[in-house]
């Protein structure tokens, strides 16, 4: 049994299971969502004390933005999907800057997410310099960072939109674009207005990134 199945769910798959031993009722959202986790946070600071540190563990990034844009100034709150992982990520690419000499400003950024590992075309000569190439666990892990990068370049003197620009993200339909019919509301933040790049290998020869930041398992394919 997976950790999603052991409270509340909304397959009806399986809460119809006669094995599932979980909460058989459907998933709360809304309201009633916004008011259990009030609850839940308030009896954990009256129990343990204000300074307690609640970590938000495997919830999407919708929710979390919001909750913490919502608790941050009173309770010590952290997803460390979206927070610890970016802070770490940045950490090395700052690290990264004695050897380069570069500003994050001057580095471009490929995230490299889902995808299929292929290999149907012969290599190719031209050289690409990578001067840092790391992984992240999640979707949610990329977009945190993304936005801890884009914060970090901010504060270098780079506007908002341009540090934006600097940020290019694949996924399971390749090269994130404005041309898509559906895109998240975080997906779009980084979506480019560029033709559809459907292979890693493409978009690195022709955007040329210093930077490639894959999800965990796409080790297995910087490798190849």
């Amino acid at each position: 049994m997976t950790k999603v199945e052991c409270v509340d769910q909304k397959e009806e798959s399986v809460l119809d299971d006669p094995y599932y031993i979980g909460l058989r009722q459907e998933r709360v959202s809304g309201a009633d969502y916004e008011e259990l986790v009030d609850e839940f946070i308030e009896a954990i600071v009256c129990k343990y004390g204000q300074d307690t540190l609640i970590q938000f563990e495997s919830m999407n990034v919708q929710n979390f933005i919001r909750l913490l844009s919502k608790y941050r100034d009173r309770y010590c709150v952290i997803n460390a999907d979206i927070q610890d992982i970016a802070s770490m990520v940045l950490a090395g690419i700052l690290a990264s800057r004695k050897a380069t000499g570069k500003m994050l400003g001057e580095n471009i950024f490929c995230f490299f997410g889902a995808g299929r590992v292929t290999r149907d075309k012969e290599p190719r000569t031209e050289t690409v310099k990578i001067i840092l190439m790391t992984t992240v666990p999640s979707l949610q892990s990329a977009l945190g960072t993304a936005s801890l990068l884009v914060q970090a370049m901010v504060a270098e003197g780079v506007s908002e939109e341009e540090a934006k620009t600097k940020i290019w993200m694949m996924d399971s339909q390749g090269l994130v674009t404005k041309s898509r019919l559906e895109l998240s509301e975080y997906k779009s933040l980084y979506a480019k207005d560029h033709s559809s790049v459907d292979s890693l290998e493409d978009l690195v020869y022709e955007i040329k990134p210093s930077v490639l930041i894959g999800s965990l398992w796409s080790t297995i394919y910087f490798l190849l």
